[in-house]
């Protein structure tokens, strides 16, 4: 072999074992990366309006034998570890329903917070829901456009113990609707400006709104009860938010 040729050679040997490097390296970082995103959005966000409910759902996630007392609160509640039936470590934030403290919800968990957030919970008091219907649509409507329908939901229909409450199929076609009027009024505000704010639309279909429309949603409706009167543990029964907890990846 000729020096030329031994040259050639190692020059090719060398090539392959940078390109072989640089492929391991970018397979370790983005394996590092996607391990780092898991580890940390580990956050369950219960949120809703004001007596809905999720006081009480917080307090048996968490395993609390005796109740909360449910007053509006100014600041969320927090616990760190593992819930009822499942061996997840997970942080569960209790996010006061007061409107005031609405703006603190999108600046933080909905904004800086987001990539932590594996699952949301939206907790429905069904028996209050015709007269809070247009409240819950908007606040819904914020969070989809918020985390681009990008994160799993869960409407916890509330209160299924009280008599003449909404069940689920009503919520979910109820708020199906709503949404729609909601598109429709904010595209029209939309017009009168430069067409710029887009991103402020949760769709483009206006009032004919379906949930297909947002295929990357993943959202789930069901029916709890979680309530406070003095024997609400004869009657307490989340266990689908525990099992769509545990379905979470």
């Amino acid at each position: 072999m000729t020096l030329s040729r031994f040259f050639e050679f190692d020059f090719t040997i060398l090539q392959l074992a940078f390109s072989l490097c640089i492929g391991l390296f970018s397979i370790l970082f983005v394996y590092l990366f996607f391990k780092k995103t898991s580890a940390r959005r580990n956050v369950i966000l219960l949120t809703g309006l004001s007596d809905s409910g999720k006081t009480q759902i917080f307090s048996k996630l968490i395993n609390i034998n005796k109740e909360i007392q449910s007053y509006a609160s100014m600041q969320e509640n927090i616990y760190n570890g593992t819930v009822a039936n499942s061996s997840k470590e997970v942080s569960i934030v209790d996010f006061p329903g007061t409107l005031r403290l609405r703006s603190r919800l999108f600046s933080k968990w909905l904004s800086s917070e987001l990539n932590t957030i594996k699952g949301i919970i939206l907790v429905i008091d069904s028996s209050m829901f015709t007269k809070q219907a247009r409240d819950i649509a908007e606040l819904l409507y914020d969070i989809l456009l918020k985390t681009k329908s990008s994160i799993n939901i869960f409407v916890a229909c509330n209160k299924q113990d009280i008599l003449l409450s909404k069940n689920k199929d009503v919520i979910k076609t109820t708020l199906e609707k709503d949404l729609g009027l909601i598109n429709k009024s904010r595209s029209a505000s939309l017009d009168t400006t430069d067409g710029s704010r887009k991103d402020e639309l949760l769709t483009e279909t206006g009032e004919n709104f379906k949930w297909e429309d947002l295929p990357r949603l993943k959202i789930f409706f069901d029916e709890i009860i979680a309530c406070v009167e003095d024997d609400c543990d004869k009657t307490i029964d989340i266990e689908a938010i525990s099992q769509w907890m545990n379905s979470l990846q």
